[in-house]
C-alpha cells in the first residue's frame, strides 16, 4: 500500500461538488504536503476507507493521485481483456466482476456516446463501481477503467 503517497487539490473547495461530509473535510486537509496516512489520522479514517475517498476525488477531476493508482493490486485469475472503445471496456471490466448484468447496467449509463470527458467517464466509473461487493474487486474495476482513460488521453 502508498501510504506515503501524497494528494494535491486541482480545484478549489468553492468548486468541490460533493455534499459527503467526511469527503469534504478530507478535501481541506489535503494540502500537496500531506500524505495518505497522514489523512488517515487526521480525519480519523482507517487507511483503505482514506484511500477509496482519495481515489474517488481524483477520478471526479478534484485532486491529483496519481501514486495511489500506480499500485499493483492482486488479481486473482482476472485474465488481460482486450476491448475496443469506453463502453466495450466498461462492460468486460465490470463483467469479470459482477457477471453478465453488466451489459444492462452499462447500456443505462451515458457511457455508449461517442464523445465524453474524462469527467464524465470518470464519473460512470464511479457510478458502475457501486455495484461491485468486494473492495478489492472494486478497486481493481477503477484502476483499470482508470488507466484505460488516461492511456487513451
Amino acid at each position: 500500500m502508498v501510504t506515503s503517497a501524497i494528494p494535491s487539490k486541482k480545484v478549489k473547495l468553492s468548486e468541490f461538488k460533493s455534499k459527503d461530509i467526511t469527503k469534504r473535510r478530507l478535501f481541506i486537509l489535503i494540502d500537496g504536503k500531506k500524505s495518505l496516512s497522514e489523512l488517515a489520522k487526521l480525519s480519523h479514517l482507517e487507511i483503505n476507507e482514506c484511500k477509496s475517498f482519495l481515489k474517488e476525488m481524483a477520478l471526479e477531476g478534484y485532486i491529483d493521485a496519481d501514486e495511489l493508482f500506480n499500485e499493483e493490486i492482486p488479481q486473482k485469475n482476472t485474465p488481460s481483456i482486450e476491448c475496443s472503445g469506453f463502453s466495450d471496456c466498461l462492460t468486460k471490466e465490470l463483467a469479470i466482476r459482477i457477471g453478465p448484468i453488466a451489459k444492462i447496467l452499462v447500456d443505462k449509463t451515458d457511457a455508449h456516446k461517442k464523445y465524453l470527458t474524462v469527467e464524465q467517464m470518470n464519473k460512470i466509473i464511479m457510478e458502475l463501481s457501486k455495484e461491485i461487493d468486494k473492495e478489492n474487486d472494486r478497486e481493481a474495476f477503477i484502476n483499470s477503467m482508470y488507466n484505460k482513460v488516461i492511456s487513451a488521453t
